[in-house]
């Protein structure tokens, strides 16, 4: 999903079976930042589909699934055990940017060869 906004994609699926499901979903889709949150780059089209497709996998009377629109992932504060492991405060989100940017463009790259 090249191009669009970001957005944090969330979930809390009670049933295992139903929660890979779900994590299958949204993993196609985003870039893992925490268990069940996921950092995603789609247009509002796309994103209301990958929640519909999200959502076909729930049992809504009990699970939970949230988007919220942020900045660009470089403006996001990140704090906590991952960050201090990983680099200095705030880097870890540009990377996940970087890369994320650079697998974006390989796919399109690959989706034009073909």
């Amino acid at each position: 999903m090249a191009g669009g906004k970001w957005y944090l994609v969330a979930y809390d699926v009670r049933c295992p079976k139903r929660l890979r499901r779900v994590h299958r979903e949204v993993v196609s889709e985003g870039q893992g930042l925490q268990q069940s949150v996921y950092l995603v780059r789609a247009s509002h089209r796309s994103l209301r589909d990958l929640l519909a497709r999200v959502e076909a996998q729930m049992d809504t009377a009990v699970d939970d699934l949230r988007a919220y629109p942020v900045p660009h992932p470089a403006q996001l504060w990140c704090g906590g055990a991952m960050v201090s492991a990983t680099a200095e405060r705030n880097e870890p989100i540009a990377v996940v940017v970087d890369w994320w940017d650079g697998v974006t463009e390989r796919i399109r790259r690959w989706r034009a060869s073909a």
